[in-house]
This record gives structure tokens, sequence and C-alpha cells, in this order.
């Protein structure tokens, strides 16, 4: 890893620099490499601590801060005096109600612990991600007091940041769509995970714009060096005010790497004209990235990172490459000195030429963007060429309303919120621009690096008792429940996205929250073909949410019916064995519970869930199984039938079982390894394997396999089953 740093390095400065600067680009690689080794080795060094610390009284300045809707609270800080192990200097902390400001400095106590890696092939790795940031231990606290209070930067910045926030939004509703793009557009704050505000922007390759980016700051500039020379303040003298406004910009905004990027790179373009010299995009990249790597060694392993630095060096490169072409295709006559002409002619010389330019950089930064897209997230967008030329001047209209909304805000509230108002509208165009582009037929492709060619089966580790399971087939994917909402859009959304799976079906085996409450957002998230639903739980709020936005969207949804066979893809398809009467609705929502059959291209799977031992041996005796080759099982909260039934009821070759400690009730009996063993049936026990993943190969044979474990699990034909 550290040579592969001062390759890229030295690849950077040696494209950007005269030859006779070859050794200064050796030098300065060997120096990144050195620097990354080192963070290598300071971060296995933390994890070691964190993995052996036990309870600890420590101090910790809060550095970022986020607070929930439910009252929690999460932060990031900075330890600067522990009990027992000094050497950890970050960490995230975890509480419930008061929350304390930022900059503060608490005094605490509670357990580190390490980050939680990944439970599921294809989830985001929060442990790997916050390891880039130096972070490897977080802990809950229930109570803290304050050491030192924030001092005057930090609560200057904090106030900033909340009059900021609040001035944008005044006299608009901050819940509303509109008021939600424009937060993220100018302040970088993201919605929640699959918000339907996010996938138009996603599909078209625009995504960007809702991270402060250079872009952002980039126009934030054009804005401000606009308004200067309109109140005739001369270039130089604008310098020395664009430079600092446009950093304090991108600190208000938190100060992410590639607004950083941006505002140093704006600054050394600025600083040409003070000392009337030439710049160079490609040089200031190469100093700017070569000082990031100085300060941060792990900050290109960031997709966000990568993707910034990445285009802008593409960009360059197009520009350079096609000077000669634009020139080509002047509006005028190439050989008409510009003297002569008419401001009208020289007004739209300069908007062709200007159009031409945006079309190349925008070709260039699909170009530049696309095998990252593909490989972070399976997603190709030819779209986004169009996309980004028409929202650029939406862009550039929302800054400037969102400058001046700011600016007005302590001087009239009312003027404030006019001027949002009409931001509201601009806001309001980018989402149809981006939904009417991401509707045009071939806008977006799903391409996966990931997609394996045999058709899979993915049986997911959710929390507290959550069910999801993915199907994938060479004709069209389906999901057998998809967890609650929390866990969809963090766990099974992302890996999803990761194989370039689109579900065309959705099958839920039970109306609780724990497996039906992200279908909403199954329905927000794909063009689902058909819902096969257990009979309706009114007293269930996803379910009936869920009903709601199938009929809107009209998504056919039918009532899981006994015998009715749903193919699924060429050798996939699936019935229903057990039904709950529909009489039975006012019961408890845990008892509506469909046992699903399933021929996997000639295995024979039974996913009972969360069904009581009544409903197995309902179903059992309806349909008149003896065998099946693999069981998959959950845990119901009151009657859960024992491993030793199922295995009398089904006698299955492999049994996956998921587990949760929490509630305890959902937890697998410690006698079940034993019972597995002596009955000569492989146990998958997902609370030790994680994610279960089964493939059926071209020569017929059925392979599972563990995501966190070596557990394997080989059959080389499919058992004869007696109906």
């Amino acid at each position: 890893m550290a040579a592969f740093w001062g390759l890229t390095s030295f690849l950077v400065v040696a494209l950007a620099l005269p030859r006779a600067f070859v050794a200064v680009a050796v030098v300065i690689g060997g120096w990144c490499a050195a620097l990354h080794w080192q963070a290598l080795n300071q971060v296995a060094a933390q994890r070691s601590i964190v993995a052996s610390t036990l309870w600890t009284n420590f101090e910790a300045r809060i550095e970022k801060i986020t607070q929930s809707p439910h009252g929690s609270w999460k932060a990031e800080a900075l330890i600067t005096s522990s009990q027992h192990q000094p050497s950890v200097e970050k960490i995230i902390l975890f509480g419930q109600s008061t929350a304390p400001q930022l900059g503060e400095t608490i005094s605490t106590s509670g357990r580190w612990e390490p980050i939680p890696g990944p439970r599921n092939e294809g989830e985001f790795d929060r442990r790997a991600h916050l390891a880039r940031h130096g972070i490897v231990a977080q802990c809950r606290i229930s109570t803290w007091h304050t050491i030192r209070s924030p001092n005057i930067g930090w609560k200057l910045t904090a106030r900033a940041r909340q009059g900021f926030e609040k001035a944008l939004v005044e006299g608009i509703d901050a819940a509303s769509e509109e008021a939600k793009v424009i937060h993220a557009m100018v302040m970088g704050k993201q919605p929640i995970a699959g918000d339907t505000v996010v996938e138009p922007f996603r599909q078209t390759g625009t995504l960007h714009l809702f991270s402060v980016s250079g872009q952002h700051v980039n126009l934030v500039a054009v804005i401000l060096w606009l308004g200067l020379r309109w109140l005739r303040v001369p270039r130089r003298h604008a310098v020395f005010f664009l430079i600092p406004a446009i950093f304090s910009y991108a600190w208000i905004t938190g100060a992410s790497a590639p607004a950083m990027r941006a505002a140093w790179m704006a600054s050394l373009f600025l600083a040409a004209f003070v000392f009337q010299r030439k710049s160079d995009l490609m040089q200031a990249l190469s100093l700017v990235i070569i000082a990031a790597l100085l300060i941060d060694s792990q900050m290109l392993f960031l997709p966000g990172v990568q993707l910034s630095y990445g285009i802008v060096a593409v960009i360059s490169i197009g520009l350079s490459l096609s000077r000669h072409l634009l020139n080509r295709f002047s509006w005028n006559d190439p050989y008409v000195p510009r003297e002569l002409l008419t401001p009208w002619q020289l007004r739209c010389e300069n908007g062709w030429q200007g159009l031409l330019q945006s079309t190349f950089i925008s070709c260039s930064a699909f170009v530049g963007s696309s095998f990252l897209t593909v490989a972070y997230f399976s997603m190709i967008t030819p779209i986004s060429v169009l996309a980004n030329l028409l929202l650029t001047p939406l862009v550039a209209a929302l800054l400037a309303l969102s400058l001046i909304a700011t600016a007005l805000s302590p001087l009239s509230n009312t003027a404030a919120s006019w001027c949002n108002q009409c931001n509201r509208w601009v806001a309001r165009s980018c989402l149809v621009v981006t939904q009417q582009c991401a509707s045009i037929p071939g806008s977006h492709w799903v391409i996966s690096m990931h997609r394996t060619r045999e058709d899979t089966l993915r049986i997911f580790d959710l929390p507290r008792g959550g069910s999801a399971l993915s199907i994938q087939g060479k004709k069209a994917d389906a999901l057998l429940d998809c967890g609650n909402a929390r866990s969809f859009s963090s766990i099974v959304l992302p890996s999803l996205r990761h194989f370039g799976q689109e579900p065309r079906t959705l099958l839920l085996s039970n109306p609780t929250a724990g497996h039906s409450g992200g279908a909403s957002q199954v329905l927000e998230q794909f063009s689902l073909q058909q819902i096969v639903a257990p009979p309706p739980a009114t007293r269930t709020p996803s379910f009936r949410k869920l009903m709601s936005t199938a009929e809107s969207k009209h998504v056919p949804c039918t009532i899981a019916n006994p015998g009715t066979r749903i193919l699924l893809s060429p050798g996939i398809s699936i019935q229903p064995s057990h039904v709950p009467p529909a009489q039975d609705v006012p019961a408890r929502a845990d008892e509506q519970n469909v046992i699903y059959e399933m021929d996997f291209h000639g295995y024979r799977w039974v996913f009972v869930q969360d069904a009581t031992a009544l409903m197995v041996q309902d179903g059992m005796d309806a349909q008149k199984i003896s065998r099946c080759d693999v069981l998959v099982l959950g845990r119901n909260r009151l009657h859960s039938p024992t491993l030793v039934d199922l295995i009398i009821a089904f006698r299955p070759r492999a049994v996956v079982a998921s587990h949760a400690d929490f509630p305890t009730s959902e937890s697998i009996p410690d006698d079940w390894q034993a019972i597995a063993r002596r009955r000569k049936v492989v146990l998958f026990h997902q609370g030790q394997t994680g994610m279960v993943t089964a493939r059926v190969a071209a020569d017929g044979s059925l392979t599972l396999r563990s995501f966190l474990t070596e557990q394997t699990c080989h059959f080389a034909s499919p058992l004869r089953l007696r109906p």
C-alpha cells in the first residue's frame, strides 16, 4: 500500500512538473509513502488497544455532532485525556437527551468498543471509512459534565453554521423537498438514506451536487467576483476579499476535503492575479494534492476525494486537448478581427464558446468519473452530460439567492423570506430537471463489477431479528422481506446496488416492521412489478403505508394464496405453502406469517421465517412436504418452534437461522449447534456467520458460504423429494 502511494504521488507530480523536477517528485512520493505506512501502523496499534480496553474515564473535545429527531445524538470527539489509554486520539460518542456543544470539552466514562465491521457482503464498511479518519473506537455514554466551554472560535463556528442553515429556509417549510435540496446543495447536508429526493440525482450522475465540492466553491467565488465587479471594486483589491470568503464558505459548510481542495486551488488562481503570474490548473492540482497527502495520507482512499481530484485532473487534460478544436467551431469568422465585431456578435461569440467549453467539461467529467461510479455505485449515467449542463446555471442561481438571503436575514426576515421563495422555485426546477432526465430511456444503466454469473441467493443478517433475502436470477431479481426502514437503507439497499440487483418482485412473509418496514422504500427505489403479501394487519402502520404507496404507484399487491406458483426467473419459482386465514386480521401482526417454498434449480428451499410451531405444523399437514434441502428461519418472539421439531418436520440438509443478541427472544438457543451435529444437519448460525450466500454452479451443484467465517456447505445435486 505504501508503494502504491509513492507511485501515485510520483505520477501526479511527474505529469505536471518539468523533467528537472522528477527528483523532487520521487522524494515527495517516498515521503508520502512513509507517512502512510506510519498512519497504518498507528491505526493498527489503536485497534489493539481498543480490543483490550473495558472501561475508562476520559476527557474529550466535541469536534462534530449530529442530533436525531428522537433525542439521541452522535459526536466525533478528540480524546484529550484518558485514565488508561491516552494513545487513542479520536472516538465516536453516542448519547441520549442533552447533547454537548460543538467545541466543548467534556468528562465522562464508558466502555470503549471497536467499531463493528460489515456483516453482509456489499454493506457499507463503516469501520474502514472511520479508520480513514483516524477513528477506531466508539463509546455509549449516559452522563457527562463540562470541563471547558468552547472557545471563541468554536462558538463563532457553531453560531455561523446555525445562522446560515436557518437563513437558507427562512419563510419556507424546512421539511419540504425544496428545503432538502437547498440544504444539500448549499451546505452539503445530506437527506437521510433512501429519501426520494436523492434517487433522481443518483440516476442522472449529479449526486455530487449534494455535497459541497469544487463546483460549489468555484461558483461561490464567481458569484462574489461578479458582485464585486458590479460594485466596481478593482481586481487586485477583490482578491483580498475573495480568498477569505471562499475559505469561510468551505469552513461553515463542514470543511470537507473536496471543498478545501477547491478553496486552495481557487486561492492559487486568485493569487496569480496579484503577482501577475499565469495560472495552470494541473500544477495547482498537483501542489494541493501533494500538500493534502503530506497532511493526511489516508485521504485519497475516500471515494469523494478520488472523484473530486480525479475529475478535476481529467477536466484539465480535456480542456488542454480541446483548445484547438474549440477554435474550429467559432461563432464568427475567425479571420475577422474582434475589434470589428458588433456588441451582439461578441455576446454570441462568448456565449457559444462558453456553451462549447461547458459541454467539453461535462463530457470530460463523465469520462473521468465513469470508472469510479461503476466501481463504487454500480451505475453509469450517460445522461449526466446533459443533466450537468442544465443544472449548472440552476445551481449557480440557487447559490446566489442563498447568499443574498443570508446577507438579508440579519436586516429583514421578510426580505430573506421573499428571496427564499424564489430559491424554492429554483430548487423545484432542479428536481424537475433531474426527474425528467432520469425518466429518459437509457439515461442510466446498472453495471456492477461484483454481480455473479450464477443465480444466487443472499440471506441478510439484520439486527434485532429483522429479515431480508435477495434472489438474483438471470432474467429478474426479487426480494423476500426487506427489513425495517433503517436496515433496508443502511444494509439491504447498499448491498443490492453493490451487486447491481434491481428487484421486480417483493414477497413479504410478515407484516411486522422487522420484515416489511422498508417496503415503502423498496417501492421508491425500484420499479416493482408485483408485491405478494400476507393478509393485511390493520394495526401495523408500516404495512398500511405500503398498501397506500403501492396503490398510488399502481403496483399490483396481491394476497398470498397457497399453491399459487410464481415464476421469478428461469429455474426459480416460489409459492406460499401456508397462509394465515384472512379472518385472523385482528390477531397479533407477528402471527400473520406466510411460509414460502421455493424451487431453486431443483433444490427445495423452505422459508419458515418467524412462523410459530402451530403454523409450521399446519403448513406441513396441508402440503405433506416430507423433506427440503435448505431451511431458512427466524425466531417468533412467543411461540418459536424448536430445532428438533423443525428437523423432524422438514428433514433439511442445511439450516440458516437468524440471530440477535437483543431482544433475547430473537437469539438462537445454546444447544442448537450440538443438536445440529447429532442430527447431521449443517447449521449456519448467523450471529457467527453473518450473511449466507448460496450459488448454483453450471454443473448443478449448490454451494452455501458464510460471509464472516470460512463455513461452507456443498451439495452435488438436489434430493429427490416426495411430494
